[in-house]
């Protein structure tokens, strides 16, 4: 996949979605994302006059979440839910079907990706749902959310079509920087091991090679031997760093660490932001800077 499709994407806003004459949109009208990352990038793109929540609380794990009955009540409300992807949690899009109707629902990876974007996932009939860890794949996210803010009312096209060709420009810069970045990492020094399956789309954008996850299907436990298996490959290939995220704590991880010699980074993030809304490095973009410093820094360790 070449990086970006960014400019011919910021072409598309002009699509039938954002045209038109400009229309008063009604301030009570709610629109709610599944995730925290969901919520900042619409939030880039409506603006902040958006009324826009986030079903799950920042810092809560997006693939096991199971919503309280007021936030059942904030799906039925709501005008919009925009998922990353209805295989993501279960139970959320379910929820969400039977409250708000699959009118309701904007599925991002179903309606704004090929089939060719998506990775398989062992054991499911869907892709891997982590597209966002690639930067190019959020591009294709942003011209589909600016037309249905728009279309349905919900934000000023103006201000949608401003914010989405700055938002466009943004994760371009990001690819950049994240290209530049690892380019420079040498090629025995380019083997990723992660806890969670979240970084195939990375891996596969950045030229890395991924030579191991622990936990790829479900979120059960690994068996023992599947433990033995990953600390062989590690050990084999001379991994010196693999890599987690304090989402998944498990007694596994120091296993591993021990039983391997490879140090755990526990920080890498795929779900969680720093900080809280309104901090400076608050949002998608500054989660994956921060994630490729930690990359960097362990890959060349």
């Amino acid at each position: 996949m070449r990086r970006v499709v960014m400019a011919a994407i910021a072409l598309s806003l002009g699509m039938s979605g954002c045209s038109g004459s400009e229309q008063q949109v009604a301030g009570d009208r709610l629109v709610v994302a599944t995730s925290t990352i969901v919520e900042d990038i619409v939030r880039n793109i409506g603006g902040d006059e958006l009324r826009l929540v986030s079903l799950i609380p920042n810092g809560f794990d997006s693939h096991t979440y199971e919503p309280k009955p007021s936030e059942i009540e904030m799906l039925e409300q709501a005008d919009l839910v925009i998922l990353a992807d209805a295989g993501l949690n279960q139970k959320i899009t379910q929820l969400a079907q039977l409250a708000a109707g699959e009118e309701r629902l904007l599925d991002l990876n179903a309606t704004a990706l090929e089939a060719s974007d998506f990775i398989n996932k062992p054991g499911s009939s869907r892709g891997n749902p982590h597209t966002w860890t690639d930067p190019n794949l959020v591009a294709k996210w942003v011209p589909v959310i600016a037309a249905t803010l728009v279309e349905r009312g919900l934000a000023l096209k103006t201000t949608v079509e401003t914010n989405a060709r700055e938002y466009l420009a943004e994760l371009t810069k990001l690819d950049n920087l994240i290209r530049t970045r690892l380019d420079k990492v040498a090629k025995e020094q380019r083997r990723l091991v992660v806890y969670h399956d979240a970084w195939e789309y990375f891996a596969r954008q950045y030229d890395l090679d991924l030579v191991g996850v622990l936990q790829a299907v479900d979120f059960a436990e690994p068996s023992a031997g599947e433990v033995e298996d990953l600390v062989r490959e590690i050990r084999d290939l001379q991994v010196k760093v693999f890599f987690g995220s304090e989402v998944f704590p498990s007694d596994v991880l120091e296993t591993l660490e021990r039983e391997s010699g490879a140090r755990y980074v526990s920080d890498l993030a795929d779900d969680q932001l720093i900080g809280k809304p309104g901090d400076t490095g608050y949002g998608y973009v500054p989660l994956m800077e921060q994630n490729l410093e930690l990359l960097d820094q362990g890959l060349r360790s």
